[in-house]
């Protein structure tokens, strides 16, 4: 049985995270109550599965890996705008331009690489 995504989280937490030689510090955010998940739930066009509705009861997000990774995409303002992902639901960004985004399909029942995916948008500038 694949660990819950919770499960993988406090894993990584309980390790030392490091990158490019440095260490890692994480905060975790604040969960959610059942009740601001079921109104979070609520305003997707997919509802979140048991797996997301955990993670979301336990951390909403995380600061200290990207610039910013909020689960509920409600630091983004509002949101992801683009024709070609209408379901889209920002989870990331690195300050550069780049964001996460889950693709939320309507109607899907799980979300995950069967019925929806996570994308990564790159902002690209070019200079003369």
């Amino acid at each position: 049985m694949c660990p819950s995504t919770r499960e993988v989280m406090q894993a990584a937490l309980a390790s030392d995270l490091i990158n490019d030689g440095k260490p890692i510090r994480v905060r975790l955010l604040p969960g959610l109550t059942i009740e601001e998940v079921d109104e979070f739930s609520q305003s997707l066009p997919v509802p979140p599965p048991d797996d997301v509705r955990d993670l979301l009861q336990f951390c909403s997000g995380i600061d200290g890996t990207l610039e910013q990774l909020d689960f509920t995409g409600k630091s983004f303002g509002h949101g992801f705008e683009a024709d070609f992902l209408p379901g889209g639901l920002p989870i990331a960004h690195d300050g550069y331009g780049n964001q996460w985004v889950v693709d939320l399909q309507p109607g899907a029942e799980t979300w995950g690489p069967s019925t929806s995916a996570v994308m990564m948008r790159r902002c690209c500038s070019c200079r003369l």
